[in-house]
């Protein structure tokens, strides 16, 4: 079955949905464990967030 473009956009943007939903999981474990190397990867985490919401 060949998805349409339209189709495929949907899925796209469910994969994107659900890639920052564990996203926003991992932050929250990093900055509830309040190390402070974490810091890098929580900086880094939400400019994968940044670029998955434009």
């Amino acid at each position: 079955m060949i998805l349409s473009n339209q189709e495929k956009i949907e899925s796209y943007r469910e994969n994107i949905t659900e890639a920052l939903r564990i996203l926003d999981e991992i932050i929250e474990i990093i900055r509830f464990q309040d190390n402070p190397e974490d810091t890098i990867i929580d900086q880094k985490l939400e400019e994968i967030k940044k670029i998955l919401n434009q």
